[in-house]
């Protein structure tokens, strides 16, 4: 990643949250276009990738969690929504099939078996990344496992070796992750596109208390609020891309420290695509220079910025 963005061909942004820590509702507003700082609902508004395919896009979604233990209510919840039969008729050119172990195994699947035909098109791959557990998300007995117990130099009481071991699996899924970004990068590193990567929420792994996971509290630390909900998220531009639009390019370097959350994804991919839609609102955009600050409301009722803020008063 480091080497991308020397290269000026990746932007990383430094100030974005998920307005949730539950997948299952992260994907609601990121996929729909509404704005929940603005007080919307997701089922009041269509989805970017039905726009994307009304505008002419072939739109392909691979995802690593469609099957996953399909029979919980998380894998249930996401999937009515995201595979609703008219919303997949409507958004979707192709859906993968297939089930796979490892995030690296669904690109290649993609990139084998797929041939896009058309100029344009919209890849979607929803990865595994590093949810837990986190020990399955890399091969094992391979370069990423790389970090072990005695790797984590952490003398808390509460810490012990299970705890290291935890943590040590985790920063091993976030190497695995960095090789998956890095492999998509390549893919497309010749092409005209552009990647945008976030995670849908984050995670506890006894980052400041004995604690791993996600658990908030109705009226939530800013400490939770820095683990469970800052997320990374950054723009990746070829140098095909970067030659043939850098107006974009020049906005979303000057974009990188904007106050962001993710339900307003859409609107930034929507400019990315060139769409031109009734739907596109540029004050929703991070990357355009008509971009406006929203209040970024979490979990219904918490108001994040206000949150941190009051934690730099004490």
């Amino acid at each position: 990643m480091e080497r991308e963005q020397a290269a000026g061909n990746l932007f990383a942004f430094t100030d974005v949250v998920a307005q949730e820590n539950v997948t299952s509702v992260v994907e609601k507003n990121t996929f729909s276009i509404n704005s929940v700082g603005d007080g919307e609902n997701w089922f009041d508004h269509p989805n970017f990738t039905t726009i994307f395919k009304h505008s002419g896009y072939d739109v392909w979604m691979w995802d690593m969690q469609r099957t996953y233990m399909s029979k919980r209510l998380y894998t249930i919840t996401v999937n009515a929504f995201i595979y609703n039969p008219e919303i997949t008729r409507l958004s979707y050119t192709a859906c993968n099939d297939s089930t796979f172990t490892y995030d690296m195994q669904l690109i290649d699947d993609f990139h084998k078996n797929v041939k896009p035909t058309k100029k344009h098109n919209l890849v979607v791959f929803h990865l595994m990344g590093q949810h837990v557990s986190f020990s399955r998300r890399y091969p094992r007995k391979s370069k990423y496992e790389k970090y072990h117990s005695a790797d984590i130099k952490r003398t808390e009481k509460w810490m012990d070796k299970t705890k290291k071991w935890a943590i040590a699996t985790y920063d091993n899924a976030t190497l695995y992750n960095d090789a998956v970004m890095g492999h998509i990068f390549d893919l497309y590193r010749n092409k005209n596109a552009v990647v945008v990567y976030f995670s849908d929420h984050g995670e506890e792994i006894y980052d400041y208390r004995d604690q791993r996971g996600r658990h908030v509290s109705y009226a939530p630390s800013a400490d939770m609020l820095r683990h469970q909900n800052e997320v990374p998220f950054v723009i990746w531009c070829s140098d095909r891309y970067k030659q043939l639009h850098p107006e974009i390019v020049n906005d979303i370097r000057a974009a990188v420290n904007r106050k962001f959350m993710t339900d307003n994804v859409g609107q930034t991919l929507l400019r990315l695509g060139r769409i031109s839609t009734e739907y596109y609102r540029a004050e929703r955009d991070v990357t355009s220079p008509r971009f406006t600050t929203r209040p970024r409301i979490l979990y219904d009722h918490v108001d994040y910025d206000a949150v941190m803020a009051a934690s730099k008063r004490r």
